[in-house]
């Protein structure tokens, strides 16, 4: 085999390209089915499994061909695809149930085939290619990045399915290329094949989910009367429409049963988002926004300008418009909501997206916020569209939620009119969790607090409680209306100014009020009431964005203790699992970094401590900035899976190009001005992401590939460079590099999630800076090759 032909080119460009179009399909499939994409478990296991596939290169006695390699990557493909999707992890029961372990043992290994046989591909690709190894590690990032991009392309057609199918497609196609004779031809054909299959195949197989997503419980009704889905470029939208389904949060029992029918969206299998069905001046709709929570706000500023944020389907929408008001505009999360209101649900919701005096937004909530202007709406409003999730020991820490930040609250009073209102509700959690935390968000970027007493409002309901703050003092008018609101949907005040207190705990009576305890604590002294909680309540804020991560270390005795106990991913342990797993994954780290010392090969020329640990500081450098900036542009990019794609795509692609160029530059001097650049990065990311969130849609992503390909041609350098100093380039210190290159990868990955949520993302990217700073000590200078000591 001749590493750097044009075959072999071919075909390696081929299965990294596959095998990063599987970790975005996979990336995608978690999403759908369980309760988080988990992207950063993703990543490790890729990078771990491509480590492992490399000490199996160095152990094996025979080498194996690298047709045959890719071939079993095509056929690992398939495996893990049923594997995944028939033997599905149930994450509820498994504090309880121990058969879920080998169950979720059998779904991580399954996962990780196709990547370890890829890893024992390219790592035999790199160690039989001598001096041209930087060269042949380039066609391998170039190939992966270029992988992601025809991944998230097909996403939009095919979904998850389609996408995993592509990967297929481009593994056979590596088979064939790396093939001769006869089996080239049978193998092209084999891929063709595949590739004709992939709509028959979108439509054969049906993605199972848990069976508490919300989706999979709507599947379950008897009267069905109809389904649509489409798919945007990193999310799956389904509409049920039935009438045994409906989603009025926080509606008062006061409310008559003649309720306007709805379809139920569902985004990634979670929802309901409900769509009414019904005009804003229906009796229906009339006697709805009576009696819901969020219609307070615009019956106090009627005929104003309204913005909804996290709009969903346009609940808050037809409330503003039945309230009387002037415009309004509205935000959703997910293009493609917009764009089923614009199309094929246009005539059934009464034409809501197409009103003169409504104006649907194609960005999301914090790019919306970002290109308005200030102090243009008389009201701002945070609708309710995620779904109730119960809240213990932060067993949904990990989800990321750019608009529940300080900044984003910020940015939304930033387009507030001095004398208007935002309006935001929360779910109402016991203990006080969610709603605590709006309130002090608010606080937060609210700034002064200084009379802000005077400035709330605060109400609860039986499920929900909503918060309304104005710049300016509430009038009498206004104070008189929200009472009069209140008592006539039985909704209990939290704060109101000027409230006597037997009018407090009226009527949803609690033996002991904490929601006005704790309120009020917070009010007086913010910093005693957190100490208060049981939860950790502080802010999130745009470089720490989990709105759901109650966890504190106080907690953990109580966690113990009722594990299994509470029906919720991992027994509401979620954060503890994080733990877990950088345990599990360190161990798995530690054995192959050491494994390859069991090969006669590795150990005639083995690598060096010192070179272990240059590599083990690069790999896991490389990581931590990748996984903190993928979490990290996802304000920009907007869908997790979009933000995976152009961050790896273009890190993967400007480093490939960066390797090309390994042998003419001084390899130390790079990794300090990589540390430099790293740095200046952490300090300068808030700032530079706002200025990019008021670009328009087309130049959002491509501003971001630009920040990111300078530092990813710097980030190709270290890895190569090195390869091509080893002394005598031999083949068993290449493939051991690769080996604790890929480990110590799979235990950054972890670690940056962990770092992220308990102190922030930019510490993660300043961690990063910190490994390749120490790899830059240990790095030889200009002109001079390795050691073996």
């Amino acid at each position: 085999m001749n590493p750097v032909g044009r075959g072999s080119a071919a075909g390696l460009f081929a299965i990294s390209a596959a095998s990063l179009a599987y970790e975005l399909a996979l990336t995608r499939l978690l999403g759908l089915q369980q309760f988080h994409h988990f992207a950063f478990l993703v990543v490790s296991l890729a990078v771990l499994a491509s480590a492992a596939g490399g000490v199996l290169r160095l152990l094996s006695p025979a080498r194996l061909p690298p047709h045959r390699l890719a071939l079993g990557a095509s056929i690992s493909l398939l495996v893990a695809l049923a594997i995944l999707n028939f033997a599905l992890f149930d994450s509820y029961s498994v504090a309880w149930n121990l058969g879920e372990w080998a169950i979720l043992l059998l779904n991580l290994t399954a996962a990780g085939m196709p990547f370890l046989f890829v890893g024992w591909l390219v790592s035999g690709v790199l160690a039989e290619a001598g001096t041209q190894a930087h060269r042949t590690y380039a066609v391998n990032l170039i190939g992966a990045a270029a992988g992601v991009a025809l991944a998230l392309l097909v996403h939009t057609q095919s979904g998850t399915l389609g996408t995993w199918w592509v990967s297929l497609s481009l593994a056979l196609l590596a088979a064939a290329l790396y093939a001769r004779g006869r089996t080239r031809r049978w193998l092209a054909a084999i891929s063709v094949c595949a590739v004709l299959l992939l709509p028959i195949m979108v439509r054969a197989i049906d993605i199972r989910l848990s069976p508490y997503k919300p989706l999979a419980v709507a599947r379950l009704l008897p009267d069905i009367e109809g389904t649509h889905r489409t798919w945007g470029a990193g999310s799956q939208l389904d509409v049920i429409v039935t009438r045994s389904l409906r989603s009025y949060p926080g509606l008062s029992l006061q409310a008559s049963p003649e309720l306007p029918r709805q379809a139920s969206l569902f985004l990634d299998g979670d929802g309901p988002v409900p769509l009414t069905l019904a005009c804003p001046d229906s009796p229906e709709v009339r006697n709805l926004v009576d009696h819901l929570p969020s219609s307070l706000a615009p019956s106090l500023r009627p005929g104003g300008r309204v913005l909804v944020l996290d709009a969903g389907a346009g609940l808050d929408v037809l409330v503003a418009l039945a309230k009387g008001a002037g415009e309004v505009w509205a935000s959703s999360r997910s293009p493609e909501i917009a764009g089923l209101l614009r199309g094929p649900y246009l005539d059934e919701s009464c034409g809501l997206a197409g009103r003169a005096d409504v104006h649907w937004l194609a960005d999301p909530p914090r790019i919306a916020l970002a290109q308005a202007d200030p102090g243009s709406f008389d009201l701002v409003l945070l609708s309710l569209s995620d779904p109730y999730r119960p809240v213990t020991a932060g067993a949904y820490s990990l989800h990321e939620d750019f608009l529940w930040t300080d900044d984003g609250l910020r940015a939304a009073l930033r387009v507030l009119k001095p004398d208007g209102i935002l309006a935001v509700t929360r779910w109402l959690s016991t203990p006080p969790a969610e709603e605590a935390r709006a309130l002090l968000t608010v606080l937060e970027a609210v700034g002064d607090a200084e009379g802000i007493e005077k400035r709330l409002l605060a109400f609860r309901g039986m499920r929900t409680a909503t918060l309304l703050y104005t710049p300016a003092t509430w009038s009498q008018s206004d104070l008189q209306s929200a009472k009069a609101f209140l008592n006539s949907n039985a909704f209990d005040p939290i704060v109101f100014p000027g409230m006597p207190d037997g009018s407090f705990n009226q009527f949803n009576r609690l033996p002991v009020d904490s929601y006005r305890e704790l309120f009020d604590a917070l009010l007086q002294d913010p910093k005693a009431g957190l100490r208060r909680s049981g939860y950790g309540l502080r802010p999130a804020t745009d470089d720490r964005p989990f709105f759901f991560h109650f966890f504190r270390w106080g907690q953990l005795p109580e966690i113990l203790a009722g594990m299994g106990l509470t029906w919720e991913p991992f027994g509401g342990s979620g954060f503890l699992l994080l733990l877990g797993l950088l345990g599990t994954i360190g161990l798995l780290a530690v054995v192959l970094a050491v494994s390859p010392a069991l090969s006669p090969r590795a150990r005639r020329a083995p690598l060096s401590a010192r070179l272990g640990i240059y590599f083990a500081l690069v790999g896991g450098g490389f990581m931590l900035v990748e996984v903190a900036l993928i979490q990290r542009l996802t304000i920009v990019l907007v869908e997790p899976a979009v933000s995976v794609a152009v961050v790896v795509s273009t890190l993967l692609l400007a480093s490939g190009v960066g390797s090309m160029f390994a042998d003419r530059l001084p390899l130390r001097m790079t990794l300090m001005i990589l540390m430099l650049a790293l740095l200046a990065l952490a300090g300068g990311l808030g700032p530079g992401v706002a200025s990019v969130l008021r670009l328009t849609s087309p130049a959002r992503p491509l501003a971001t590939a630009l920040l990111l390909v300078p530092l990813g041609a710097m980030m190709g350098v270290p890895f190569s460079g090195a390869l091509i100093r080893l002394p005598g380039r031999d083949g068993g210190q290449i493939a051991w590099a690769w080996a604790v290159n890929g480990a110590a990868s799979g235990v950054a990955g972890v670690l940056a999630a962990l770092v992220s949520l308990q102190v922030g993302l930019t510490a993660a990217i300043v961690l990063g800076a910190a490994a390749y700073g120490a790899a830059g000590m240990l790095a030889w200078p200009a002109g001079r090759r390795a050691t073996s000591d």
